[in-house]
C-alpha cells in the first residue's frame, strides 16, 4: 500500500539509508508527459530517497503546498538529504508549478553541496516555479537553499526566505552557478559564514544571471556581495549579470583586507555587470558601494548604487546616486 511504502522511506531516511532503486510518489511514471507527481511531504522525502529517479530524462511536478518542518526530526538532527549528491547528481526537471516547500531544515556542517538540490548537473536539466520558504540549511562550502552546485542547469522563476550558514560559497537561492542560467529568481534569506557568499548567489563562473535580486543580510569574513560573491568569466566565456539588485546589509565581521560590495565582492577576468543596482548598507570604510574589486578586464555599464544607504562615497562599476535619485532611476530593472 501506499502509505506503508511512505512509512518505509521515512524509517529508512532516519536511519540514514537511502539511495533506493524505483519510485512511486503521488503519480506519474516520470515522462515529460506523464511527470511523477510530488503531492505531500511522503513523497519528497521518497524524492530525496530515490537516487534512481535523479536521472537524465526524469520529469516532476509539484502539485500542493509542502509543510516541511518534520524534516527538523530526520537523520538525527541533520535533517533532510539533499537531491543530488556528487556520486549520483540531479539530472532531471523539476517544476514547482507555483507552489512552496516550507520550513526545509538540513544541519550538516561538515558537508558539501548542501541545499534542497544538492548537486544539479547536465545540460537541459531545469528547476522552476517553484518557491523554498522559512527554510534553515547549514553546511560547509556551496550551500543555499535551492541549489548547492548547479552545473549547466537552468533556474527560473524561484525563490527562497529564511536562513543560510556555511563556510565558504554560501547564496541565498544558489550556492555556486557553473556554466549555468538563472532568471527571473530571488531570494530574501540572510546569508552568513566565513568565505565568498552573496545573498542571491555566492559564486556565478561562467554564467548568466538576470532579473533577479536579493534582499537579505550578508555577513562574514571575506569577500561579501549584497547579491553576488564572486562573478568569474574565463578566456572563452563570459560571466554575465544584468538587470538584478540587492537592498540587503552587507556585514563584515572583522577587518581583513577582503573584498566587500554592496551588490558584488569580486568581479574577474571578463564578467560583465550590466543595469543592476544596490541600496544595502555596507559597513567598513575600506568596502564599495556597489563593487569591492574589479580584476582583469571586467566591463561595467549602466550600473548605480545608493551612496546615501550604503554609506559609501566610491563604488567601482556604477554611478552614485542619492536616495531620492534611486527611487526614479531604479525602475530600469523592472
Amino acid at each position: 500500500m501506499k502509505i506503508s511504502i511512505h512509512l518505509t522511506l521515512i524509517l529508512l531516511l532516519f536511519f540514514g539509508s537511502f539511495h533506493l532503486t524505483a519510485g512511486t510518489y503521488s503519480g506519474g511514471n516520470g515522462t515529460v508527459n506523464d511527470p511523477y507527481q510530488i503531492a505531500t511531504y511522503a513523497d519528497l522525502l521518497e524524492l530525496s530517497a530515490t537516487s534512481a529517479d535523479w536521472a537524465t530524462g526524469k520529469y516532476f511536478i509539484q502539485t500542493a503546498h509542502i509543510d516541511a518542518s518534520a524534516t527538523a526530526t530526520l537523520n538525527g538532527g541533520k535533517g533532510f538529504v539533499p537531491i543530488g549528491n556528487l556520486e549520483y547528481k540531479f539530472q532531471g526537471s523539476y517544476d514547482g508549478q507555483h507552489y512552496t516547500i516550507s520550513n526545509l531544515y538540513i544541519n550538516r556542517s561538515d558537508e558539501d553541496r548542501i541545499a534542497m538540490f544538492g548537486y544539479l548537473w547536465g545540460t537541459g536539466i531545469s528547476v522552476q516555479n517553484l518557491g523554498l520558504t522559512n527554510v534553515s540549511i547549514t553546511g560547509k562550502n556551496s550551500v543555499a537553499a535551492l541549489a548547492g552546485y548547479n552545473r549547466d542547469g537552468i533556474i527560473n522563476n524561484c525563490y527562497s526566505s529564511g536562513s543560510i550558514t556555511g563556510y565558504s560559497s554560501i547564496g541565498g537561492l544558489v550556492a555556486t552557478n557553473y556554466m549555468a542560467t538563472i532568471t527571473n529568481s530571488y531570494s530574501t534569506c540572510s546569508v552568513s559564514g566565513t568565505g565568498t557568499m552573496g545573498g542571491c548567489v555566492g559564486v556565478n563562473n561562467q554564467s548568466v544571471i538576470s532579473r533577479c535580486y536579493a534582499t537579505g543580510s550578508v555577513t562574514g569574513l571575506s569577500v561579501l556581495g549584497g547579491f553576488v560573491g564572486s562573478n568569474k568569466a574565463s578566456d572563452t566565456k563570459a560571466a554575465t549579470i544584468s538587470h538584478s539588485y540587492s537592498t540587503g546589509n552587507v556585514v563584515r565581521t572583522a577587518a581583513p583586507n577582503v573584498k566587500i560590495g554592496g551588490f558584488c565582492g569580486t568581479n574577474e577576468l571578463k564578467g560583465a555587470i550590466q543595469n543592476c543596482y544596490s541600496t544595502g548598507s555596507v559597513n567598513f570604510g575600506t568596502a564599495q558601494g556597489f563593487l569591492g574589486e574589479n580584476i582583469t578586464n571586467a566591463t561595467f555599464s549602466g550600473n548605480i548604487y545608493d551612496s546615501q544607504t550604503s554609506k559609501q562615497t566610491t563604488g567601482t562599476g556604477a554611478t552614485a546616486r542619492t536616495t531620492a535619485q534611486m527611487k526614479t532611476e531604479s525602475t530600469f530593472t523592472n
